[in-house]
C-alpha cells in the first residue's frame, strides 16, 4: 500500500467506557487511498458553544502503577514514532531490527485466509447517532457514511460473524484451516470509517480476538481501562475538574506526561503502531497532540479521543529520523495541517519549558559552548545511539583505559609493564628508519589528494580546534596518507593478478597479503593526527579463507607504528617539532564495540538520551569511568600506544579528555576527539595491569605530500618503488 497524500492524519476513538476492551495488536491493511487536495478550511468559530447536556462525570483516577505504565508505554511510542525504523523496532518484545509490519504489502486475501471478512455496513451510518456529527462538521468532514448519503467509507471487519438480512450480526462458529491447522473463529470485530481525501481514520467499535475469543482471568477492570487514565490526565492539569469537556475539549501535547499516558492507553496504542510500523510508506509521522472530549448524545455519552498527526520536525528539540524515504518530498509537498483542529474553545495543555524542569544532577561531563568561530547553524543531522555495551565489555574497556592512563602518566619502565608479557621499556621498535622494513613486509604507500575534511563532516570542528580544514595541495596544512597491505597488480602478460593470488617472502618464508589498510591525515603545523579509515591485518586477515593469523601476519602491523613512522619522518624532513602533538581524532566510527561503549557513555551521564550530540559534543575527563572506557575502545587505544611508546621523543604526554560527537554529514557517524596535554608534575600513575593493542575498524580514504629532506626522500622513494 502506497499512501502519497497524507493530509494531517487524524484518528478518533469513541466510547472509551469501562466495558470497552481492545488489544493494540489488531492491525488492518487498508486499500490504497485516493489523491485529492483538502477543501478550504472553515473559518474559526466566533465563540465557544454553550455546554451541552448530558453531563459526563469523570471516572475514578487510575492508580499510580497503571498511570506510570501508561506513561512509559506512551513515551516509548513517541520515541518509536520520532525515531528511525531501527529505533522503533526496539519497542517490541523481543526487540526487532525493524518495526516494519509484516503485512505492509499484503492485500485482504491474507486476512480472509485467517478467517476475516468485512461488510460495508456499520450499526449506525449517521454520526449523529455517535454524538460527534458537530465535531466532524467542525473538521470540514462528512458526518455520514457513504451508504447514508455522506462521503465517509465505513467498514466492519469481522472474525466469525455473519450479517443477517435484518442487518443484525450473529456469531459464525465455522472453523477455518491455515497451513494444515484448524482454527476457531473468535467473534472479534473492528468497526471503522475513513476519508482518504481528508486523511482521517475513525475507530468506532472494536473488540479484538484476544478479548472476544476468551474470558480473561482475572477480568480487565477498574484502573486498567482507558477511561480511568483519561480522567486522571484531566485532573492532573485541572485538579478541580468534575466532568469531561464538550467539544473542543482539552488538548494534551504528547511531550507532557499526560499526553504520553493517553498514548499508552489501550484505545490509543494501535494508532502509534499504525504510524511507526509503516515508515517506509508514510514517512516519519508522529502524534503531536491528543484531544479529550465527550460526545453530545443525550443518553449514554462517552469520552472520545482525537489524535492529531504531523510530520516529525527536522530540527528543534524533537529528534528526526536518520533514515530517508524516497517518497517523502512528494508526500510532504501536499501535506497541510488540517485547519479545523484549531477549535477556538480548546484548552491547550502544552509541554513544560526548561524553566519548569527540576535542576539536573551534576554531570561528570559538560557540553562545551560553541565557539564564535563556528557560528553558522549546524546541519539538521542526527545519529541514534546504539545498543549499550554489555557489563563485561564495559568493564574490560574501563580496565584497558585505566591501564593506558597509568602508562601514559608513568615512566617508560612503568609503561612497559602495561604490555603482555611485560617489558623493561615501553619504547616502540620502529621509527622513520624502518620505511624499508614496511616494504619488505608487504606494505605499500601512496599520496592522495582527496577527500578533504569536509567529506567527513568535521571541517567546522577542525577550525574550532585551530587546525587547518584544507588539504596541503589546496593551500591548507592537512596531509593525507595511505598504507595498504596488498592490492591487485598488472602482471607481465598485461593481465591483472588478484591480491589473494600474490605472495611476498621474508627470511625465506612465504606470506599472503591481508588486504589491510591504514588511511589517516596529519597537520604537523597545528599538532593533529586524524585516523580516517583503518582496517588492521588482524581484522581483515581473520575474514580470509583460510584465515591469516599469528605468525602469518606481517611483523609490522599496529596503526600506532605507522602513525609514528610517518610523524617522525615528517618532523625530521621539514624540521617541525616532533613534540608538537595536541589532538588525535578518530572519524566515521563503524567498529561495533566502540559504538556500544560510546552509546553507554552518553546514556550514563544523560539517562534517556536518544542520540549522539553534534559538535562540540560531550567532553569526558579521562579520570572518569566513561573517559577510561573510551580510551579502551578499539578506535582509541592506538593513540595511547603512540604516546606511551615514545616518551623519549615526546616527553610525558597523556590524553586528558575525550570528546564524543557526530559529524555534520547527512548520513552521520560518531567521532572522537582526544586532547593531549603534558603530564602534570608530581602525578603518581600507580601500577598498570597487563594490556595489549588490538585491531581497529573505521571508514574513509586518504593522501600525502612529499618533501625534499633526506627522510622524506626515503619515504617518497619507497612509495614510488612500492607502486611499481
Amino acid at each position: 500500500m502506497k499512501i502519497n497524500n497524507v493530509a494531517a492524519w487524524l484518528a478518533f476513538i469513541f466510547d472509551s467506557s469501562r466495558a470497552f476492551r481492545i488489544s493494540h495488536r489488531g492491525h488492518t491493511t487498508l486499500e490504497a487511498f485516493s489523491k485529492r487536495d483538502l477543501p478550504p478550511p472553515i473559518p474559526p468559530r466566533p465563540a465557544p458553544r454553550p455546554p451541552k447536556e448530558p453531563y459526563l462525570a469523570l471516572y475514578d483516577n487510575a492508580n499510580d502503577d497503571s498511570w506510570e505504565t501508561a506513561k512509559c508505554k506512551g513515551a516509548n511510542f513517541m520515541r518509536a514514532m520520532r525515531g528511525s525504523d531501527r529505533i522503533a523496532g526496539q519497542v517490541f518484545n523481543p526487540p526487532r531490527d525493524s518495526a516494519a509490519s509484516e503485512y505492509e504489502n499484503l492485500d485482504f486475501d491474507t486476512a480472509e485466509k485467517w478467517g476475516w471478512g468485512y461488510s460495508e455496513k456499520i450499526p449506525a451510518g449517521n454520526f449523529k447517532d455517535w454524538g460527534i456529527d458537530d465535531v466532524l462538521r467542525d473538521l470540514t468532514l462528512s458526518d455520514k457514511c457513504a451508504g447514508w448519503g455522506g462521503s465517509l467509507d465505513c467498514l466492519t471487519f469481522v472474525h466469525g460473524f455473519k450479517q443477517l438480512a435484518d442487518g443484525k450480526w450473529e456469531h459464525d462458529p465455522a472453523p477455518y484451516d491455515v497451513d494444515g491447522k484448524t482454527y476457531r473463529r473468535s467473534g472479534a470485530h473492528y468497526g471503522m470509517a475513513f476519508d482518504a481525501s481528508q486523511g482521517v481514520i475513525i475507530a468506532l467499535d472494536r473488540d479484538s480476538p484476544q478479548s472476544a475469543g476468551k474470558q480473561i482471568k482475572p477480568p480487565v477492570q477498574g484502573d486498567e481501562l482507558p477511561a480511568e487514565i483519561i480522567s486522571r490526565a484531566i485532573r492532573e492539569v485541572i485538579p478541580d475538574a468534575k466532568d469531561f469537556p464538550a467539544w473542543g475539549g482539552y488538548d494534551f501535547d504528547t511531550d507532557t506526561p499526560e499526553g504520553q499516558a493517553l498514548l499508552g492507553t489501550q484505545n490509543a496504542q494501535a494508532f502509534s503502531y499504525f504510524l511507526f510500523q509503516h515508515k517506509a510508506t508514510l514517512g516519519n509521522l508522529h502524534i503531536s497532540e491528543v484531544r479529550v472530549f465527550r460526545d453530545n448524545r443525550p443518553k449514554n455519552a462517552g469520552p472520545n479521543l482525537l489524535f492529531i498527526v504531523k510530520p516529525v520536525p527536522a530540527k528543534n528539540e524533537t529528534k528526526p529520523s536518520t533514515e530517508q524515504y524516497e517518497d517523502i518530498p512528494s508526500m510532504f509537498a501536499k501535506l497541510k495541517p488540517h485547519q479545523g483542529v484549531s477549535a477556538a474553545d480548546t484548552v491547550k495543555v502544552a509541554a513544560k519549558g526548561p524553566e519548569d524542569l527540576p535542576a539536573p544532577r551534576p554531570l561528570i561531563v559538560m557540553p562545551k559552548p560553541v565557539p564564535a568561530l563556528f557560528s553558522k547553524d549546524p546541519q539538521p543531522t542526527y545519529l541514534d545511539l546504539y545498543t549499550n555495551a554489555a557489563d563485561g565489555e564495559w568493564e574490560k574497556a574501563k580496565c584497558k583505559g585505566a591501564n593506558f592512563l597509568k602508562a601514559m602518566k608513568g615512566s617508560d619502565a612503568e609503561a612497559g609493564k602495561a604490555f603482555n608479557p611485560p617489558r623493561d621499556s615501553a619504547a616502540g621498535l620502529y621509527n622513520e628508519e624502518n620505511i624499508g622494513d614496511l616494504m619488505e613486509w608487504g606494505w605499500s604507500g601512496g599520496e592522495a589528494f582527496e577527500p578533504g575534511m569536509k567529506h567527513y563532516g568535521v571541517d567546522g570542528a577542525l577550525r574550532d580546534m585551530g587546525s587547518s580544514d584544507t588539504v596541503l595541495q589546496d593551500g591548507g596544512d592537512i596531509r593525507l596518507v595511505s598504507f595498504r597491505h596488498g592490492m591487485s597488480k598488472m602482471g607481465d602478460n598485461d593481465q591483472w593478478i588478484p591480491m589473494d593470488e600474490q605472495r611476498y617472502e621474508v627470511n625465506g618464508k612465504e606470506y599472503r597479503y591481508t588486504g589491510a589498510w591504514y588511511n589517516f591525515a596529519v597537520d604537523e603545523v597545528n599538532g593533529v593526527i586524524i585516523a580516517t579509515d583503518r582496517a588492521s591485518p588482524q581484522d581483515i586477515g581473520s575474514k580470509k579463507m583460510p584465515i591469516i593469523a599469528g605468525d602469518d601476519l606481517p611483523l609490522i602491523r599496529a596503526f600506532s607504528d605507522f602513525a609514528w613512522i610517518y610523524w617522525a619522518a615528517l618532523a625530521d624532513g621539514i624540521g617541525s617539532d616532533v613534540k608538537n602533538i595536541h589532538y588525535f581524532m578518530s572519524l566515521s566510527i563503524t567498529n561495533e564495540l566502540t559504538q556500544r561503549i560510546l552509546s553507554r557513555c552518553v546514556r550514563e551521564i544523560l539517562p534517556g538520551s536518544w542520540g549522539f550530540p553534534d559538535w562540540p559534543g560531550f567532553e569526558f575527563d579521562t579520570s572518569t569511568p566513561q573517559g577510561q572506557a573510551i580510551l579502551g575502545t578499539p578506535n582509541a587505544q592506538a593513540f595511547s600506544y603512540f604516546l606511551l611508546q615514545h616518551k623519549k621523543e615526546l616527553g610525558n604526554l597523556f590524553i586528558s579528555k575525550v570528546r564524543v560527537f557526530h559529524d555534520a554529514n547527512w548520513i552521520s557517524h560518531a567521532n572522537l576527539l582526544l586532547i593531549v596535554e603534558p603530564v602534570p608534575t608530581g602525578v603518581k600513575p600507580g601500577k598498570p595491569e597487563k594490556s595489549e593493542e588490538q585491531g581497529t575498524s573505521v571508514v574513509a580514504e586518504p593522501q600525502v605530500q612529499g618533501q625534499t629532506s633526506p627522510a622524506i626522500l626515503r619515504l617518497r622513494h619507497w612509495w614510488n618503488r612500492a607502486k611499481l
